[in-house]
This record gives structure tokens, C-alpha cells and sequence, in this order.
């Protein structure tokens, strides 16, 4: 992802710029169509990928993602005050990875899975968390997902959305 591992800092993120570079990353492996797997806000890339790609992905699998920030009651200005706040402070995501991921973490997530996501989210920069924290608000993809031609398959979305707007079968 942009800003994350050796990519290059980013100042700005939108998810046009981070599907371009899905499908960048796809071209140069060579990959004309793949199954995309996204959790959270790994799933809303996976979403957009395949809105602006539509070519391009064979399926998604979702997981703890949604198709719209907030639609779980999360309010945009107090998740990134709570997010950005100890980077405002001076630490680093290292310093808080246990912290933030405890507080999503689903229930059963064996001492193993925390220990690794807790080491990934860890290694990312406290810039390219920023900009990711910062973009978060702006994913909204309700109105695309019926004209979705790849099957969709989500984990604990959001009940609520598919009562409001609903799916066709296939991506259900």
C-alpha cells in the first residue's frame, strides 16, 4: 500500500490513488485478474480496486469492513482524534499498535494473530498512518455495489446496510 514498507511516502491518499496502485501492483506481477481480499480497511481498498477496476478482480472476499465509513456509528472527527492523537503527541504507531488493535479486534483472536498484527501495524510510519486515517471517512461505495460483476462475500458488515440497501444475491 502506498506509504506502508518500502513504497513511497505519500502527503495525500484517496482510494482512486490506492486502487491505481493495487492494479499497478497486479500489472507488474503480471496479474490480469485476481481475488481480492481486504480486512477493514484493507476490504475498502479491495472495494473501490474493484468499482475502478472492474476488469480486474475475479472476487472479493470482506472481512470486518464496511461499504461506508460510519455506518457501524463511528463518527469521523472522534475516531481520528482518538487515531491521531498520539502521533500528535510525538509517539510512533509502535508505541500504540496494541492499544488500537485491541480495541478492534473481534472476539477469539488467538495471543498469535494479535502478536502479528500488532508487528505489522507497528512497521508502519507514523506519516502513512496519517494519510490513511485521514482517508478513512471519505470511503462511501454504496450506490456501486449492485452493479458489481464480481461475486462479493462480507464478514460481519454492517447489518443495518443491507436492510437499507438491498443486495443482489450473488453478492450477498
Amino acid at each position: 500500500m502506498l506509504g506502508y514498507g518500502a513504497s513511497d511516502v505519500v502527503e495525500t491518499l484517496s482510494y482512486q490513488r490506492i486502487a491505481d496502485a493495487v492494479v499497478q501492483l497486479l500489472d507488474d506481477l503480471g496479474v490480469a485478474r485476481a481475488t481480492l481480499v481486504g480486512e477493514s480497511f484493507g476490504g475498502m481498498h479491495a472495494l473501490h480496486t474493484a468499482i475502478h477496476y472492474p476488469d480486474r478482480d475475479a472476487r472479493l472476499v470482506l472481512t470486518n469492513t464496511s461499504p461506508a465509513f460510519g455506518m457501524d456509528g463511528t463518527v469521523a472527527e472522534e475516531l481520528q482524534a482518538a487515531r491521531l492523537g498520539p502521533l500528535d503527541a510525538g509517539q510512533q504507531p509502535s508505541d500504540f499498535a496494541e492499544a488500537v488493535l485491541a480495541s478492534i479486534a473481534g472476539p477469539g483472536l488467538s495471543d498469535e494473530a494479535m502478536k502479528m498484527r500488532v508487528a505489522a501495524f507497528g512497521r508502519i510510519s507514523a506519516v502513512a498512518l496519517r494519510v490513511a486515517i485521514e482517508c478513512l471517512p471519505s470511503n462511501d461505495v454504496r450506490g456501486h455495489l449492485a452493479a458489481s460483476e464480481a461475486p462479493i462475500r462480507f464478514n460481519e458488515l454492517v447489518p443495518d446496510f443491507i436492510s437499507e440497501h438491498p443486495l443482489p444475491e450473488e453478492v450477498k
